[in-house]
């Protein structure tokens, strides 16, 4: 899990909704953002994942089990290709 401020996400936002990557809606109650993956945001994913992932294994790949973490494949990751729809809660 990354940390990031609600400033700098915001901003990371508008410019992958300026590139079609993402679309942004307001539910009614006006106290949270919608962020989902267009088609071409998630292509991007898709093709982006495998690269992530081969760097996310080579990055743990001198921890063992006693560090706490295990191998992680591309299909444990969190992000499954065409179910990519987060909410932001703005408070």
């Amino acid at each position: 899990m990354v940390t990031v401020e609600l400033s700098t996400l915001s901003r990371l936002v508008t410019v992958m909704k300026k590139k079609e990557l993402v679309s942004r809606t307001r539910p009614d109650d006006g106290r949270t953002v919608s962020i989902a993956l267009t088609p071409s945001g998630d292509a991007l994913v898709r093709k982006l994942m495998p690269l992530a992932a081969e760097f996310e294994a080579v990055g743990v790949e001198t921890f063992s089990e006693a560090d706490g973490l295990a191998e992680i494949g591309a299909e444990d990751h969190p992000y499954q290709p065409g179910q990519a729809q987060s909410t932001l809660i703005c408070r």
